[in-house]
Order: C-alpha cells, then sequence, then structure tokens
C-alpha cells in the first residue's frame, strides 16, 4: 500500500537529511517572503514551491522530485557562485552559513548512494 510521507525512513540517510534540509529551506524562504514582502515576486516559486515539491516528492519516491530536488539545491549554489563573481569573495566569507548549507543539501542529493537508490527504486 502506497503512503504519503513527508520523509522516508526507508531512504539512505544522505537522501532523508537532503530531503529535511530542503523542508527547512522552503519554510526558512516561506518566512523571509512573509516578514520582507519587498522580496521579487519568483522568490516564492524557486524558493518556496520548488524546494517543497522536490523533498515532498523525493520522500514519496518520484523520480521528478528527486530532479526538482536538484533544481532547488542547484539554484542556490549559482546565485552565490554569480554574486561571487560580482562581489567578490566577501561575499562568501560575509554569508558562510548560508554557502555551507547550500553546498551541504547539494552534495547530500546528488550522493552516490543518494542516486544509486533513486535509479533502483523511484518510478
Amino acid at each position: 500500500m502506497n503512503s504519503i510521507r513527508l520523509v522516508n525512513p526507508a531512504q539512505p540517510q544522505t537522501l532523508r537529511i537532503g530531503t529535511i534540509l530542503l523542508y527547512v529551506t522552503a519554510v526558512m524562504q516561506l518566512l523571509s517572503f512573509v516578514l520582507y514582502s519587498g522580496i521579487s515576486p519568483l522568490a516564492p516559486i524557486f524558493g518556496i514551491i520548488l524546494p517543497a515539491l522536490g523533498a515532498w516528492g523525493t520522500a514519496n519516491e518520484r523520480k521528478w522530485g528527486y530532479y526538482l530536488a536538484i533544481v532547488a539545491t542547484a539554484i542556490p549554489l549559482l546565485l552565490i557562485l554569480y554574486y561571487a563573481t560580482i562581489y567578490g569573495i566577501g561575499f562568501i566569507t560575509g554569508s558562510a552559513i548560508s554557502v555551507l548549507i547550500s553546498v551541504a543539501m547539494f552534495a547530500l542529493i546528488i550522493h552516490p548512494q543518494s542516486r544509486s537508490y533513486m535509479k533502483t527504486w523511484f518510478v
């Protein structure tokens, strides 16, 4: 029987922690959007909906969810690289925790153990 899950305990630890971090990212972006309403209208799509759908799809073993999770974790990294090229390396050192979390999320989602599990079990 298929059950809908927010986190799947049967998945490898790398994928499970990546899923949890995606949910945390979506919640933090939601709070940021509510508190600072001057943010771009694209922020809810890329910062809230994409990570939440990617995490939910990954937890329910859907390939589209895994691919959304990859996109949702890659976008912040690309933005960090873009801003680092414009503003220099000082940008990265000023927001070190944000950079570390973004890199960790991306690494957990594309980890070989996560990819192997996805290729075997995802529909």
